[in-house]
């Protein structure tokens, strides 16, 4: 029978016998049990590795190699041995309940036999009722079953972690499963958590002492930096205090800005044009509201002249309806409004002044006119003139006959005549 492809079996019971199935196709080895791609002619080979588990019953084992796709089969026949001489109490070297195996089990062929209450490999750990299967020793050493032993830091011994020490003695892993340190927290300005004096650096986390937050316990809790001297109100109520520093926010469309979100550069036009109607009224008796002055919910108050203003005071300068400035301040979270009593108005135009002026301006600009015309007609007529000159005296004029001269006398030749 031809088949392109091999796979090798062992009938055998794996309790007792584990078959480890090599293959060489096409030159190379790898380990499994099957081969593909085979043509007409192609040698397989295959390796089998034996690794008896378990004694059998009696001291013979048998079982078959065979192809699944084939008939041809190999008889494979194990003679096991699973006493020793070593293992038997009247060796001199069996010790009963040795004290290298820490009396919980017997040394047999150099080995440590615990009896059922110990294991290990000196019977160095005890079973107990929390641990349900003690050939298992790594099973409580595991945070979960696909986790590593002891988080990858320690060592797994009876049944629990032993976490090793780093170079950096200060540096420490802690927990059940080795799984937390004090190093690998965030660092602010190459330092731990901020620096012992701001916190401590637990199972990978920063705890911050008091007075102090932040992931890196970078953050002062203490406030004071984001209030404006003079008051106690956190970001002048325009933001948050981050750290120490204010956030200011956006309202209704307006962004406040500034160490204590005391700004708002979009908003001095806007406030001006607020105060602009009613200091119009109220203080000069002009405005759209002149007629009907409504009250206002700030202080107005008049002053000979505006003094000069920190950042957070705004001054304002509007033209009234008879074309005058007036000006007044504001200043930021105060409800008072300082008006300048005097205003500032431009000087009348005089209009005869103008006339004459525009008047004057446009006949002297046609004299001007007239006399650069003159001036430049000038100057070409006598350098055409000139040239006209020198043009004459370089002229030669011949002496011959005028072509154009009929003499006034005629004389006629009568070829009849005899006289």
């Amino acid at each position: 029978k031809i088949v392109d492809s091999l796979t090798m079996v062992a009938t055998v019971d794996p309790e007792y016998v584990q078959v480890t199935l090599s293959t060489q196709c096409k030159g190379e080895w790898r380990e499994s049990a099957r081969c593909d791609g085979l043509h007409q002619g192609d040698e397989v080979n295959f390796k089998a590795t034996i690794q008896v588990r378990k004694c059998p019953v009696g001291d013979k084992i048998k079982f078959q190699l065979k192809p699944t796709s084939l008939e041809d089969h190999i008889d494979v026949e194990l003679s096991v041995s699973c006493d020793c001489d070593c293992e038997k109490q009247d060796n001199p070297t069996y010790e009963a309940a040795s004290s290298k195996c820490n009396s919980g089990g017997d040394l047999q062929c150099g080995v440590c036999v615990c009896n059922s209450s110990r294991y290990g490999d000196v019977c160095q750990c005890e079973v107990n009722s929390n641990r349900m299967n003690h050939n298992d020793t790594t099973a409580t050493c595991r945070m979960n079953a696909d986790s590593p032993i002891c988080s990858d830091a320690g060592i797994c011994l009876c049944g629990s972690c032993v976490c090793r020490e780093r170079d950096n003695l200060a540096e420490r892993y802690s927990g059940r499963f080795c799984e937390c340190d004090n190093f690998t927290c965030l660092r602010n300005r190459g330092l731990l958590c901020s620096g012992p004096d701001h916190g401590t650096c637990v199972c990978g986390m920063c705890v911050c002492h008091p007075g102090w937050s932040g992931e890196r316990c970078e953050c002062a809790v203490n406030k004071l930096t984001c209030q404006q001297p003079g008051t106690n109100v956190e970001c002048s109520g325009r933001g948050k205090c981050t750290c120490g520093v204010c956030k200011c926010e956006t309202r209704d469309g307006v962004a406040y800005s500034g160490r204590y979100c005391q700004e708002c550069p979009t908003c001095q036009s806007q406030q001006c044009a607020i105060y602009s109607d009613y200091v119009a009224c109220h203080v000069f008796n002009s405005g759209p509201l002149k007629h009907n002055c409504p009250k206002v919910n700030f202080t107005i108050k008049t002053v000979d002249a505006l003094q000069e203003s920190d950042d957070d005071v705004h001054v304002c300068r509007v033209a009234d309806d008879d074309g005058c400035y007036f000006f007044f301040r504001y200043e930021v979270d105060i409800s008072l409004v300082e008006v300048q009593r005097k205003q500032e108005c431009p000087e009348p135009v005089n209009v005869f002044a103008v006339v004459v002026g525009v008047v004057g301006g446009i006949v002297l600009m046609g004299i001007m006119l007239l006399i650069s015309w003159k001036v430049i007609t000038s100057i070409h007529d006598s350098r055409e003139f000139a040239k006209f000159e020198n043009e004459s005296k370089n002229a030669q004029f011949d002496r011959g006959a005028n072509p154009l001269y009929v003499p006034s006398t005629t004389t006629f030749a009568n070829p009849t005549f005899r006289g």
